[in-house]
Parts: C-alpha cells; structure tokens; sequence
C-alpha cells in the first residue's frame, strides 16, 4: 500500500515538473519550431512514464522513461535560454552551457537500458548481466568525460567558455568530443537490440504479445525519421514526423506493459503492413503509368511537368488498383504475420460454402462443431435445434 502512494505521488510530482518544463518551452519566445516539436514529442514519454510510475512503482521502465522525457524536455528549455544569452561572461550560463553540452547522453543513452530491460524490467536471463554493466558503465564514462571538460559550448552556434567543474588541472579531456560518445552510443544500441531479438525468440505468451508491441513502433519510428529530411522544405510537416514517430514508442510500451488491448497487436501489425504494401503498389502504379504516358506522348508544355490529363489518368489507374491490390495484400500478410486468423477465415468461407449444398441436420451439426473447435477452440461446445436436445 505505501509503494502504491509512493508511485502516486512520484507520478504527480514528475508530470508537474514536466507541465512547468512544457510552459517555459512554449511560452519562452526563443524556442524554434524544431526544439518544440522534440519538446511536444517528450509529453507522451512522460505522461505514459508517469503512468507506469503511479500503477507499478516497481518497474524501472515507466522511471526511465521520465528521465528520457524530462532530460530532453528540460534540454530544450535550458538551450533556449542559453541562446537568447548576450554576455557569455554570466556564471550562470557557464552551467547551462554545461547542462547543454552533455545532456543529451544519457537522454539517448538510457534507450538501450530501456530496450534491455523490456518490458518486465528485468534482463532476459542472467547472462546478459554483464553486458548490461557494460552498457551502463559505458554510459557513465561517456557522460562524466563530456561534463568534465574543461571547455563547453551551448550548441553548435553558442560561445566556447570555460567548464565551472571542469578538470583543467588533471588534463583529461579538453572539449566533449563526440565521436568516441557516438562509438559507444552505436555499440550500445546493438547490444540492446541482440538482447532485445533474444528475448522475443524465447518469449511466449502474454510477453510475447507485450514485445509485439515495440517490434510495431520501432519500424515506425526508423520510417518516420527517414521520411523526415525530405520534408525539410515544408517545416512544419517534418517536425511532426519527427514528433509523431518519436510519441509512437511510449504510447505502444504504454499498451504492452498495461496490457490495454494487448491482443490487438496481430490485428494492427497485419493492418499497418497490408497499407504499407498497398501505398508502395499504389506509388509505383501512379508512377509508371506519369512516366509512360509523358514519354511516350508528346507534352503540350514546356515547363517539363507531367500534363494534367496524364496525372489524372494515372491517379485513375491507381484508384482502379487500389481495391484488389488491399485484398491481395492482406491475404499474403495474414498469412504470413496472422495466420491463426487466416486459417479461421478460411474456415468459415470454406464452411459456408459447404453449406449451400447440405440439408442433412446431424452432418451440419457435427462440421460446425469441428469449424468452432478449429477456428474459436472453445473448452466447451454444443448446438441447439429446435425439436431436440442436443
């Protein structure tokens, strides 16, 4: 009872320091649309790590996905700040320049920790102890090496000062150099996801569902930060792209360590992947079908666009598709990623084809019973008929 009130309390007071964090971000006058689509996209980790902080205080899951949230979220506001700066001689901008030069570490470095420990907390066998002090020992050296620098910069475009903790005497490290960061970083992220792919292959059951989860948002997320550069010109849009795949894996480690519509996974992946495939046929059709026709066909301008005749021909092409390239697609993905449901399909289309040419009572009784055994599997069955008893 006192952990429960204890993980409530917790809960509260890290989603009142984010909602504090989140007005300085917005109503702060110098954030750019960039740092507030990282700073919107944190809201979900918070929010859904608050959660699990309030429901299971004892798992470090929902902990660390705070500490993600509010490092970036408090990042973003301190940068900020530190960039509306006129003199760099402030004691006070000598830390934020500090707070901004090495925060960023253990906000990326703590998602291999996370993948690691998915979803129950723990390692998947005692095994990967090592490796996971590895991981943590490595991310504790690369944060105390950029944070006793002797010299910090507040981004790319800020001034170079002097470190207030820095170890100038010692002579350890003159400025936070990235790329032995980025090493471990790297090193880090395949360990987490070698853990990660051997966890899923002995999982079975309720975890396996719960890390079916995180296999759906991870694609989403690689997809979305990809797409983003070329929505550069349009700002706006690739902020959200940025934001929207960063908000997905909270929200599905949310679902899977609730366990809220855990079961609906095989639904959503067999969804998401059938689309997928379907746009892909849809892009190529609209595509091949612009490119034939303008070579092909003399063009009636000069601006060297496709005409309007030819894009509209080509967006009735694809409309024409779209309907039997969906069937088609998601027969082959049911098949392949939902099979329990394709089979159970497939049984009912082939019961109710049987039915049209059966009269017989008793062998109508006894296929539907096999259909239900094969498709529901029941743990008790029995059919009803009017005139008898069983």
């Amino acid at each position: 009872m006192m952990k429960t009130w204890a993980g409530r309390f917790c809960g509260i007071a890290i989603v009142g320091a984010a909602v504090a964090l989140l007005f300085a971000a917005v109503f702060s006058g110098t954030a750019s649309s960039t740092s507030l689509g990282v700073v919107l996209a944190m809201v979900p980790w918070i929010g859904v790590g608050a959660f699990i902080v309030a429901t299971r205080p004892l798992n470090p899951i929902g902990w660390l996905f705070c500490a993600v949230g509010l490092l970036w979220l408090s990042g973003g506001v301190v940068l900020d700040w530190a960039l509306g700066v006129t003199d760099s001689g402030d004691p006070i901008f000598a830390y934020a320049s500090l707070y901004v030069d090495s925060y960023w570490i253990p906000a990326i470095g703590l998602l291999p920790v996370i993948v690691m420990l998915f979803p129950s907390g723990r390692l998947p066998s005692p095994g990967w102890r090592p490796a996971f002090a590895l991981v943590v020992a490595g991310l504790i050296i690369a944060f105390a090496r950029a944070a006793l620098a002797t010299s910090v910069q507040a981004g790319d475009n800020g001034p170079v000062v002097d470190n207030p903790i820095g170890l100038d005497p010692v002579g350890i490290v003159a400025s936070s150099d990235e790329v032995p960061i980025l090493i471990y970083l790297l090193a880090a992220a395949i360990t987490a996801a070698v853990c990660f792919v051997t966890r899923f292959r002995r999982s079975v059951g309720v975890e396996r569902q719960q890390l079916k989860w995180m296999v759906l948002a991870a694609p989403a997320f690689v997809a979305g930060w990809a797409v983003a550069p070329f929505a550069e010109p349009w700002p706006l849009l690739a902020t959200g792209l940025r934001a929207v795949s960063l908000a997905l894996i909270p929200i599905a480690a949310g679902l899977a360590i609730t366990r809220f519509h855990l079961y609906d996974v095989d639904r959503v992946i067999s969804r998401t992947t059938a689309y997928a495939l379907v746009t892909g046929v849809l892009l190529a059709v609209y595509t091949a079908v612009v490119t034939s026709l303008t070579s092909l066909l003399p063009r009636s301008g000069s601006s060297g666009e496709p005409d309007s005749w030819a894009v509209a021909v080509a967006t009735l092409a694809a409309a024409a598709v779209f309907r039997p390239a969906l069937r088609w697609a998601q027969t082959v993905v049911d098949r392949r990623f939902n099979r329990q449901q394709y089979d159970a399909e497939l049984a009912v289309d082939e019961f109710a084809v049987w039915l049209r040419g059966e009269a017989d009572g008793a062998g109508v009784r006894h296929r539907l019973i096999t259909v239900l055994d094969a498709t529901v599997q029941p743990s008790a069955c029995g059919v009803w008929l009017k005139g008898s008893e069983r």
